[in-house]
């Protein structure tokens, strides 16, 4: 089918599949087993990805590795171009080696980042229903024409062969929006921060209107001796500034000591824990100007209101100390939103704290203490037969209860409570029960 979209699209430049896979290295080092995509020979180029070292070739019994496996495996050595590694048993070249920024644009939720990219041979004896695949559409092309171009090819081809359709067709996502699954866990993160941002602001506004009260004196003093109220405004906004940096500085210290805890912290065997493990948590630049910016914003909204009722009341007022019932008004108003916004943020901790116990005290239905799992993936070359994975997880389990310690042991394919994935064999049972 994907043969066919390649030769009957009219709206793509290019289409190349891939698909999530793992592979066993060994020969080079201690075996390790490994994250790994299949993809076409179009992939490279559709992506206009060029190799740090060596050469990009999908077609060939090569593999090319991510940046951060190479450093990991080989240290960053060149010199490890053209060797052989074996991967389930089978010979490959180690060809080249992707760019340090380069990552696989895949949804992280369904499949960790690669760590070798692979040829996608297809195996005719087994059917692939979990291919993924990327296009470039042509120029002037719009989301909704490559919809109806696919779903005018899946109808022909279910005309010409049922069998192989099945009613089966394309969903068209655009990259942006199929990566960005789980945005509104983002946005509520977001809305979070914005509030904790409101409470802060409102904060240090109220300690602005304070201070400002505390020196009706000295701006009298400044204004007798001639000073403006540009210059007086200019000086409270200067220094909110002052203020608003030295709190976005130690903000960006705390970032950078915090970094180390949340590694540790992140849960293994997810698709953040592997980013953060090659490297990919860091300070963004980006971020951090945007950070820059939001902080002389909100020096200069929230720095204002102060810096103007300071510079607006008369010399009189200020030298016998009389507050104004406006401003009273103004800081009653501040506190009161204060109070509301944390009340709102309050209420939905509590929600997520009762959420959280909530799923730790669920009953699984299953005694869950003393429990480890292995999870093992058996080349699929050599373990191609029933009768030999069944042989191999008749051994691992007699030598795994013979570890002292080791009261049972047990054996499944798909662990409970667990997303099941056809392409993807862990042990396989019943072999005896727990």
């Amino acid at each position: 089918m994907f043969r066919d979209w390649q030769e009957q699209t009219r709206v793509f430049e290019r289409l190349a599949a891939y698909r999530d896979d793992s592979a066993n290295l060994t020969g080079s080092g201690e075996p390790l087993r490994v994250r790994a995509a299949g993809i076409s020979p179009e992939m490279f180029s559709m992506l206009g990805i060029s190799p740090l070292v060596g050469a990009l070739d999908s077609r060939t019994q090569t593999v090319a590795l991510s940046y951060g496996f190479w450093m990991q495996r080989f240290g960053g050595d060149r010199q490890a171009l053209g060797r052989t590694l074996i991967l389930d048993g089978q010979p490959y070249t180690l060809a080249g080696v992707l760019p340090k920024d380069f990552r696989f644009p895949i949804q992280y939720s369904m499949m960790e980042e690669p760590e070798l990219y692979l040829p996608l041979v297809p195996n005719p004896d087994r059917g692939w229903h979990y291919l993924r695949v990327i296009g470039r559409l042509k120029p002037g092309v719009t989301v909704a024409q490559a919809r109806t171009d696919m779903d005018l090819i899946s109808a022909a081809i279910g005309r010409s062969d049922p069998k192989l359709n099945r009613g089966e067709g394309a969903m068209v996502i655009p990259l942006s929006k199929d990566m960005s699954a789980g945005g509104e866990t983002l946005a509520a993160f977001g809305v979070a921060v914005v509030f904790v941002l409101l409470i802060a602001c409102a904060n240090v506004s109220n300690l602005l209107l304070s201070q400002a009260v505390r020196r009706q004196r000295e701006i009298a003093i400044r204004s007798a001796l001639g000073a403006s109220r540009g210059r007086l405004l200019k000086q409270f906004l200067v220094e909110s500034l002052v203020l608003s940096i030295l709190g976005g500085a130690l903000s960006v210290l705390l970032a950078v000591w915090a970094m180390p805890l949340l590694v540790r912290t992140v849960p293994v065997h997810t698709a953040f824990s592997t980013r953060l493990a090659m490297g990919g948590l860091g300070l963004n630049w980006t971020v951090l100007g945007f950070a820059a910016a939001l902080s002389v914003a909100t020096a200069v909204l929230f720095g204002m209101l102060p810096a103007w009722r300071a510079s607006r009341a008369n010399v009189a007022a200020r030298f016998l100390g009389s507050r104004s019932g406006q401003g009273e008004r103004v800081r009653g108003i501040l506190i009161a939103a204060e109070v509301a916004l944390s009340l709102m943020l309050l209420a939905g901790a509590g929600l997520l704290m009762k959420s959280f116990i909530q799923l730790l005290s669920v009953d699984p239905g299953f005694n869950t203490r003393g429990l480890l799992t292995i999870d093992i993936e058996l080349p699929e070359n050599k373990y191609a037969e029933v009768a030999p994975r069944a042989e191999f997880v008749r051994n691992v389990l007699a030598r795994l209860e013979n570890v002292p310690g080791v009261s049972a042991a047990a054996a499944i394919n798909v662990m409970p409570m667990t997303k099941n994935s056809p392409h993807r064999l862990t042990l396989l049972s019943p072999i005896r029960a727990c």
